[in-house]
């Protein structure tokens, strides 16, 4: 029998990047990516007790109890092995603890007895992406898209991949959907703004052709980061992020503080502190450069940090956060301190 269900909070992944759902630290990505979601599917299952005790595993995961879920899901694959929906619980459920293989077999079999279900197609494209298993995951978005094009969860997921493979104009464009479709998304504004400041390039090599692009994609970039900051609040890397929309608005910055002079001393690094890993990147496999450039002040205090190149999982703020705290004796010009451009490069890799 076909019956009507509105799935309350079945979207509970957590980003646990920099954010948590409960405080906006991170709606993402960001991580796992859904939080309180509701879809209206039609099921087909039995209705009655069966249902019944399926929603309870749906309950926990409302309730964040992910591994009290994880127990009540398994039993009830075992008890009713062609419920589409007991499956797709204990997909949710095993990846939020961390059993990413049991996680992704469940997600196949749910997918296997209701092929139409997108959320399904979704979570296990973010299950694969979490395994750095690109290809993959895209087609199981590409599945979700296909069925439910206009979802912000799945174009969520989709514009994650493109940015993970440094597609960042498929990835700016996919986000760009998700905010459309739920304009109170706020890791989609902040993934669409990282993937406009995309690879950095020296503006004084760029051609002048390309100048323009590159300031436009620059304004883009702080016009989403505005509706970012306004929406999340409360959270820490807003803070940080807000301070990249001027940044980005005056974009190109000065190149050295010397307009047509070089320093008889150049900056003499003291420490450089190396930023730590999150455990939301190492959650997603996240890996590559942060490319920062920043400004040396004569008072030997590093200022006005600006991204060049950003990676997800909160590693661009780690790598802001320590470059704050690099100690130098500033650059001079006939003995006086002068200010000075400088970019700096934060590699990350997963062994």
């Amino acid at each position: 029998m076909v019956q009507e269900r509105n799935i309350k909070s079945v979207m509970a992944l957590t980003h646990r990047q920099l954010f948590t759902p409960s405080n906006l630290k991170m709606l993402v990505l960001t991580t796992s990516i859904f939080f309180v979601l509701s879809y209206n599917v039609a099921l087909a299952q039995d209705s009655g007790k069966e249902s019944a005790e399926v929603s309870k595993a749906n309950d926990l995961i409302e309730e964040r109890d992910f591994a009290k879920a994880l127990e009540v899901a398994i039993a009830l694959t075992q008890k009713y092995p062609n419920n589409s929906m007991a499956w797709f619980y204990l997909g949710v459920s095993a990846i939020e603890t961390q059993r990413y293989k049991e996680g992704t077999e469940a997600f196949r079999k749910s997918i296997e007895l209701q092929s139409t279900y997108a959320p399904a197609h979704t979570f296990l494209a973010d299950a694969l992406l979490k395994q750095g298993a690109l290809p993959q995951a895209w087609i199981q978005v590409d599945e979700a898209l296909a069925l439910t094009p206009t979802d912000p969860y799945a174009n969520y997921t989709k514009a994650r991949i493109r940015f993970q493979q440094k597609l960042y104009s498929e990835a700016a464009s996919s986000a760009e959907n998700a905010y459309l479709e739920k304009p109170d998304f706020a890791d989609a504004y902040l993934l669409r703004a990282e993937a406009l400041i995309g690879n950095y390039r020296n503006f004084e090599t760029v051609e002048d052709s390309e100048k323009q692009n590159i300031i436009t994609r620059y304004r883009g970039a702080a016009d989403a980061l505005e509706k970012y900051t306004s929406l999340a609040t409360t959270s820490k890397s807003a803070t940080f992020w807000f301070d990249q929309i001027e940044l980005l608005r005056n974009f190109p910055i000065e190149g050295n503080g010397l307009p047509g002079q070089k320093p008889d001393k150049r900056v003499q690094i003291i420490s450089k502190p190396e930023p730590s890993y999150t455990e939301e990147a190492r959650k997603n496999q996240i890996s590559g450069t942060v490319v920062l450039r920043a400004l040396f002040d004569v008072d030997g205090t590093v200022k006005k940090i600006f991204v060049c190149q950003a990676l997800r999982g909160g590693l661009t703020e780690k790598s802001a956060q320590a470059a704050a705290q690099i100690k130098f004796v500033p650059a001079t010009l006939n003995g006086v301190p002068v200010v000075t451009w400088m970019q700096l490069e934060y590699n990350f890799q997963l062994f």
